[in-house]
């Protein structure tokens, strides 16, 4: 029995999305999907995708168990796969498979670059989209500031964009400022993320994702 994953079956592979089908309209399984069906039902069970997708993000060894296969129920709600079983016990198509960070660690217990890149692409989603809640303004100011960090680390003291710093506030905050009569506040937030991230100088991008991940586990 083929316990590998090829080539074409991981371009469905991106960035820890599987996408089975067509990610946008499908009314029915593609043949692309069909065949991938077919070949993953030849496997022993669904581990073997979540050992493939992982290897193909580079997260080996025992690093891989933080992780698991997600997709979204009936009623829009997300759950987790159970890889003891066969595919199309699972799911049905148009679907799609997300590879998320189940259980999450201390920073430095993550060993490998690619498990932690993982963690961080995880805590900025959930942070800006709320999952992550962050109650004090100053933790959210430290946290923006350094997602800003690692996605722009040039910090250009003479050519500010205030508004592209909107991109690292979480949406629901940003939603309240925008519904709000006083756009001071807004206003006021983005300059304090602004500042901050001017302090970080000039720490690596791989610095400050590390500072984004103690962030979120304090």
């Amino acid at each position: 029995m083929d316990q590998n994953l090829s080539e074409e079956d991981m371009m469905f592979v991106a960035r820890g999305d599987i996408a089975c089908g067509n990610l946008s309209s499908v009314t029915k399984p593609s043949k692309a999907f069909q065949s991938l069906i077919k070949r993953l039902n030849s496997l022993e069970s669904l581990r073997v995708l979540h050992e493939s997708v992982c290897e193909k993000l580079g997260i080996m060894g025992p690093e891989s168990e933080y992780f698991g296969l997600q997709y979204t129920g009936r009623k829009g709600e997300s759950l987790w796969l159970n890889t003891r079983n066969q595919i199309d016990r699972c799911l049905q198509a148009p679907c799609r498979l997300k590879l998320k960070v189940k259980f999450f660690v201390q920073p430095h217990l993550l060993l490998q670059e690619s498990t932690r890149h993982e963690f961080y692409l995880q805590i900025v989603e959930d942070f800006l989209q709320g999952a992550l809640t962050v109650t004090q303004r100053h933790q959210l100011i430290k946290m923006a500031s350094l997602i800003a960090q690692v996605e722009t680390p040039y910090h250009d003291s003479q050519n500010i964009n205030l508004e592209s710093y909107t991109t690292f506030i979480p949406e629901p905050i940003l939603r309240d400022l925008h519904n709000s009569d006083d756009t001071s506040e807004l206003r006021s937030l983005v300059q304090d993320v602004c500042s901050e991230h001017s302090k970080l100088g000039d720490i690596t991008s791989s610095l400050a994702s590390y500072k984004v991940l103690q962030e979120a586990t304090l």
